[in-house]
């Protein structure tokens, strides 16, 4: 579900973390007297990193396997690529915000509404 901004719940609590990440951080923030501060130790940040790496990995490796069983165009004749290709192109031009125009409504009508001199 997306926000009146057009950012979902996930990104907005990423976002949230982010920013308490680095007011926690922070070498200025205001600690208490006789404590230290609230460091990550630099292996957690190597395994953090490494996670985040093999999870984005994983995606993209998941993400190809789905793309190569779904487009599969037809090649045996020009028109039958084409009619391959049809679900995809209406998919990307409604990704796109594209809107085909109605073939019923014939050319457009142009209406003078004043002349000039020109």
């Amino acid at each position: 579900m997306s926000t009146k901004f057009g950012i979902n719940a996930g990104m907005q609590i990423i976002f949230v973390l982010v920013f308490l990440s680095g007011t926690c951080f922070s070498q200025d923030s205001a600690r208490l007297t006789g404590s230290l501060p609230l460091l990550p130790d630099a292996g957690d940040l190597e395994a953090q990193r490494k996670q985040i790496s093999d999870y984005f990995e994983a995606r993209v490796e998941a993400v190809q396997k789905d793309r190569d069983e779904s487009w599969q165009p037809d090649f045996s004749s020009t028109s039958a690529y084409e009619h391959s290709l049809e679900d995809h192109r209406k998919n990307l031009r409604a990704m796109l915000g594209l809107i085909e125009s109605d073939p019923n409504s014939g050319p457009a009508q142009i209406n003078k509404i004043a002349e000039t001199n020109e």
